[in-house]
This record gives structure tokens, sequence and C-alpha cells, in this order.
């Protein structure tokens, strides 16, 4: 029952701060934006000034996808990436590159 009820506040109260969203569904699994607020963590939403780690939001999906696809069936060197994509789908990670394609970086 508690683990519902963290589910259930993620899913209502959960939000990217510094992105915004398109108003059209385009995903098929209600889990999408809850995903991808775990690749916000290092991300982040915004461009800063020296940042190491590349900014998602606003990139094109296909670009995304092909990129992290590459890292899940180590096509495509990385530290972490690799290791935390191996538990994604195909499906999955194509619906976070569409969402992330849908968002844009507030200056």
């Amino acid at each position: 029952m508690r683990k519902a009820v963290v589910i259930a506040a993620l899913m209502t109260g959960l939000g990217l701060p510094g992105c915004t969203y398109q108003q059209e569904k385009i995903f098929d699994s209600p889990g999408t934006a809850i995903l991808a607020s775990a690749c916000t963590g290092c991300h982040g939403t915004q461009r800063e000034q020296g940042q190491l780690i590349p900014v998602l939001a606003g990139r094109r999906a296909e670009s995304l996808e092909r990129q992290m696809l590459g890292y899940r069936d180590n096509k495509r060197s990385g530290t972490l990436m690799p290791r935390l994509l191996k538990a994604y789908s195909d499906q999955q990670i194509s619906e976070l590159a569409k969402y992330f394609s849908t968002l844009t970086q507030d200056q």
C-alpha cells in the first residue's frame, strides 16, 4: 500500500523544473515523465556555462534515440549510461527521446 501511495504521489506531483511541455499526448506509457525525471537529475533542464553533461531538452528525438540505443547495446562507450540504459526497453527509449524532444530549455 505504501508503495502505491508513493507512486501515485510521484505521478501527480512530479514535474521537471525549467522545462515546458507541449500539451499533446504522444506517449504510450504514463510513466514516461517519471522515467525522464531520473535523467534530469544529471542532465538537468537548462544549459549552464561549463556544463559537461549535455541537456536533453529540445534535442531531436531521432538523435537521442540512436544515442541511447547505442549506449544500451554497447555500441557507444560511456561510464554510467550503458549500465543505466540496460534496464530500458526499445519502447521506453523511444518514448523518452520523444519526450525530451518536446521540452524546451528555459534560458
